[in-house]
């Protein structure tokens, strides 16, 4: 049985998004449950590559260790306080097992969502990274050939003008030095100190 107009748009929705299927609920309508199902699966193995399957058992194992270690923190959390439900006239040991059902269809729930999120968003940023990749290569390569093609160089040293090496002897010649010249006045010793102090050069500073 199909799902109701609702769930079927959103099946739509979903394939043309993920799997680029292009379909419509006009055409899915017509079709039995089970040919929906075999539309999906054949969509899915066209879409995706067949290196997807190793990927796909490790995200698989990686999910189901990671979601059944939460349901037994979980079954740990109620088994610490289902004695409780003693004081609201029910059995603990009901209440244990009907929650720890509860939980564990619901881990299997959670684990399907995942898997399928996973996996669909893996092959989407892989298919972004391997553009990226080929731009950037497309892109270096279209550089290189921009440069001006050189000589080939034979071993180390070569393509290395020795012009660069010689110098000149008159370039080489260092300037002359000039003497450092104190343009300062002359302060006498009985003269007011330079510094502000109030007190005679001799006194202050030229003692």
């Amino acid at each position: 049985i199909l799902p109701n107009a609702d769930g079927l748009a959103s099946l739509v929705n979903w394939a043309n998004e993920v799997m680029q299927v292009g379909w419509t609920t006009e055409e899915l309508r017509r079709l039995s449950c089970e040919e929906v199902e075999q539309m999906v699966l054949a969509a899915y193995d066209e879409r995706f590559r067949p290196e997807m399957s190793q990927t796909e058992r490790s995200l698989i194992l990686e999910v189901l260790d990671s979601a059944w270690k939460e349901h037994l923190h979980y079954m740990d959390y109620i088994r610490s306080g289902i004695g409780l439900s003693s004081y609201a006239q029910k059995d603990p040991k009901t209440e244990y097992r009907r929650e720890g059902m509860s939980a564990f269809q619901q881990m299997w729930k959670t684990i399907g969502q995942q898997v399928t999120s996973a996996i669909f968003r893996l092959e989407q940023e892989s298919s972004g990274v391997i553009e990226s990749v080929f731009q950037e290569s497309a892109a270096s390569h279209a550089e290189f050939q921009e440069e001006p093609d050189a000589p080939p160089a034979s071993g180390p040293g070569q393509g290395i003008d020795a012009s660069d090496f010689q110098t000149n002897s008159s370039d080489s010649t260092p300037p002359p030095v000039q003497p450092i010249r104190n343009f300062a006045p002359q302060v006498g010793r009985n003269d007011p100190c330079p510094c502000g102090s109030g007190k005679k050069y001799k006194k202050c500073h030229g003692a």
